[in-house]
């Protein structure tokens, strides 16, 4: 898992299987994210291979944390097995989905984030 923090974001960049293992290998990576209380945070699913109720309850979390800032949680990524879920529990209403390459780049842009790779998406 890759973090990034911002000025009121951060930005997690999540592969492979998003399990109990997964929490469990990240729990405190996973801490340090919320103590930060973000506005924002950018979950990037594109590398996900899979994702069980942990990745969920943990995306599910990112919301609830967010809208106690009044903040946003972007979806970034066009996996079409996480976007399944995320519609099939409900989510997708409660967050934001960026998945075409301009919406990406505006995003990064918007956000400043110093990552130039990401910012030409």
């Amino acid at each position: 898992m890759e973090i990034e923090h911002g000025s009121g974001w951060v930005r997690l960049g999540l592969s492979g299987d998003i399990d109990a293992r997964w929490s469990d290998e990240y729990g405190p990576e996973i801490r340090s994210v919320f103590e930060g209380r973000p506005r924002e945070i950018v979950v990037e699913v594109d590398s996900v291979t899979f994702m069980d109720s942990t990745g969920l309850g943990f995306i599910a979390r990112c919301v609830k944390e967010c809208q106690s800032q009044e903040g946003t949680v972007y979806l970034v990524g066009s996996n079409s097995i996480i976007r399944s879920l995320v519609d099939m529990v409900g989510l997708s209403q409660l967050l934001t989905i960026v998945d075409t390459p301009s919406e990406k780049r505006d995003l990064y842009q918007r956000l400043g984030q110093v990552s130039t790779d990401r910012s030409r998406l």
